[in-house]
C-alpha cells in the first residue's frame, strides 16, 4: 500500500490507523486522558536516528542513569556522519568561538539563540575529553581550519578528525558504536522507523514505529530525542526550503525530513531551515546519491548557461556552493547557474579525477563508487561531455558559443597578464593562510585553459 503525505494533507484517525502506515514520520497522536494502550517497549529515554547526534545522546543519556532505546530506519547506523570526512570543529578558545560563530548568523541576517551558541562553543572546547572518555586510545588531529578567514576570531577554529584505518566518518562513528553497543550494551533496533509521535495532554510519551512489518508502541518515560538527519531526499521539503532547482542529496538516503514532519506536527516551531551545507555536484547512473564535485587541476572554469563565468571559482568553502548558484533570473524565469558547467581542457582531464581528494559523500562510502583517475570512465557515461573544440561543446551544453569562447579567451588573457580581473581567484595558493581543508587545496591555482581541444 502506497501512501502520499504532504504538509496539506495530514492524515489522522485512530492509533491503529497511524500505526498501521509504513510512512516514516508522518505527524503525532494524541492519547485521550483516560484512554489505554498497549506499549510494546519501554525506556526512559528513546532516541529516533543513530547517527552522529543519535549516537552521542544516548551515550550522555546512559551515562546519566537513563535507560536508553534507539531505533534506526536504516539497516545500519551512521547517517552522514559515518558517510562525511568524519570532522568536527575544536575551537582553542571559547570567547572567540562566540565571536566567529556570531558573525556567520549576523552576515546571513539569522535569528541567533545567544544562550545557545554559548553552550555550543563552550561544549565544542570539551569534545577531545568527551571522545578520549570513550576512547583512551583515540588518536585525533587536525585537518582543517575555519571556512570563513575573514571574520573575526576566525584563528581559533580548528577541524578534528579521528584518525583510523577507515576514511573519514566511519573512523569517527567506529568510536561511537563501539561507547554504544560494546562498552554500554545500549539496545539498537534497526530497521525500524518511527511513524508517529505518541502524546498526552500536550506531553510526548513515546512513538509509534515499525518493525520487522508490525507497528509498535515505544514508551519514553522521560524524553525522546529526535535525531533523525535533514530532509534532502525528500523532494517536497527540497521545493519548501531551498531557493533553486535541481538539489539532490551527498549523504545518506535516510533523510527524509521524517523528525522535522513529526516535531512539527507536536508543536514545534523550525527555524534555520535556508542554512544549506551544499556543494556542486553531479549524478551518475545508477547511484542513488550525488558526488561533490573539487576541481584541484588549475586549467578550468564555471561558465553559467549563458556561457559566462559567474564567481572565483577557487574562492568558496565546498560548503556553500549552493548559494554561489541559486540565484533567480525574474526575467526569464529560470535559475540561469542551475545547472552550471566545469569547463576544462585535456591537462586537467589526465590530471585527476574531477572530484578531487573527496572521500565523503554516500556514493563513495557506500554505494562504492571507483572514480576512475583519468576521468575516462565518467566520460563513457556521459558524466563529462567532450568535445573537439569549444564551439562543439557549447552545443553539446546548450551554451551560446560566442560567449563560451569568450570566457575562455578572457580568461586565458587575465592568466598570462598575472590576475584574474573578474572575480580575484589567485594564481597560487597563499603559503601563509590557513586551509580549510588540509589536502585539498592544489598549490596552482588557475592556468590557462589550452589553446586546442579536447575540452570537457
Amino acid at each position: 500500500m502506497s501512501v502520499s503525505i504532504s504538509k496539506r494533507n495530514f492524515l489522522r484517525g485512530s492509533l491503529a490507523t497511524l500505526a498501521a502506515l509504513p510512512v516514516a514520520g508522518v505527524g503525532a497522536v494524541e492519547l485521550k486522558k483516560n484512554q489505554k494502550i498497549r506499549w510494546d517497549k519501554e525506556c526512559d529515554v528513546l532516541v529516533v536516528g543513530y547517527g552522529g547526534a543519535g549516537a552521542c545522546a544516548a551515550i550522555s543519556a546512559h551515562d546519566a542513569g537513563a535507560k536508553v532505546l534507539i531505533i534506526e530506519k536504516m539497516a545500519q547506523g551512521g547517517g552522514n556522519t559515518a558517510v562525511s570526512s568524519g570532522g568536527f570543529m575544536i575551537p582553542d578558545s571559547e570567547a572567540d568561538a562566540f565571536t566567529y560563530l556570531s558573525k556567520t548568523f549576523e552576515y546571513a541576517d539569522s535569528e541567533m539563540d545567544e544562550g545557545l551558541v554559548k553552550t555550543f562553543c563552550k561544549k565544542s572546547m570539551e569534545s577531545k575529553a568527551f571522545m578520549e572518555s570513550l576512547d583512551p586510545n583515540v588518536k585525533l588531529f587536525v585537518y582543517g581550519h575555519a571556512g570563513f578567514q575573514t571574520l573575526p576570531g576566525a584563528d581559533t577554529i580548528k577541524k578534528y578528525r579521528v584518525r583510523g584505518k577507515k576514511q573519514g566518518g566511519d573512523c569517527l562513528f567506529d568510536t561511537y558504536i563501539k561507547a554504544v553497543e560494546t562498552d554500554r550494551k545500549i539496545p539498537v533496533l534497526f530497521n525500524t522507523p518511527a511513524l508517529e509521535l505518541i502524546t498526552k495532554e500536550r506531553e510526548i510519551v513515546g512513538v509509534v514505529a515499525q518493525n520487522e512489518g508490525k507497528s509498535i508502541n515505544i514508551r519514553a518515560n522521560r524524553a525522546v530525542i529526535l535525531s533523525t538527519g535533514g530532509f534532502e531526499y525528500d523532494p517536497e521539503s527540497l521545493r519548501t526550503y531551498c531557493q533553486g532547482t535541481k538539489i539532490t542529496g551527498l549523504g545518506s538516503p535516510g533523510n527524509t525530513g521524517d523528525g522535522l514532519r513529526m516535531a512539527q506536527t507536536a508543536g514545534a516551531k523550525l527555524w534555520h531551515m535556508t542554512a544549506y551545507s551544499c556543494p556542486l555536484g553531479v549524478k551518475v547512473p545508477g547511484l542513488v546519491s550525488s558526488l561533490q564535485v573539487n576541481m584541484l587541476a588549475p586549467s578550468h572554469i564555471w561558465v553559467d548557461q549563458d556561457g559566462k563565468r559567474f564567481i572565483n571559482e577557487k574562492g568558496l568553502d565546498n560548503h556553500t556552493c549552493l548559494y554561489a548558484v541559486n540565484t533567480m533570473d525574474p526575467i526569464k524565469h529560470r535559475y540561469p547557474k542551475i545547472p552550471c558547467y566545469l569547463v576544462f581542457d585535456e591537462e586537467a582531464r589526465k590530471a585527476g579525477p574531477i572530484i578531487g581528494g573527496a572521500k565523503s559523500g554516500f556514493a563513495l562510502n557506500r554505494e562504492n563508487y571507483k572514480w576512475s583517475k583519468d576521468n575516462s570512465v565518467e566520460i563513457e557515461k556521459g558524466v563529462i561531455v567532450k568535445a573537439d573544440t569549444l564551439e562543439e561543446l557549447a552545443k553539446k551544453i546548450n551554451v551560446p558559443a560566442d560567449a563560451l569562447k569568450a570566457s575562455v579567451a578572457k580568461w586565458n588573457e587575465d592568466v598570462k597578464a598575472g590576475g584574474d580581473t573578474l572575480f580575484g581567484r589567485r594564481l597560487k595558493k597563499d603559503a601563509n593562510a590557513k586551509s580549510t581543508f588540509a589536502g585539498r587545496e592544489a598549490p596552482i591555482l588557475s592556468a590557462p585553459i589550452a589553446e586546442q581541444g579536447p575540452y570537457y
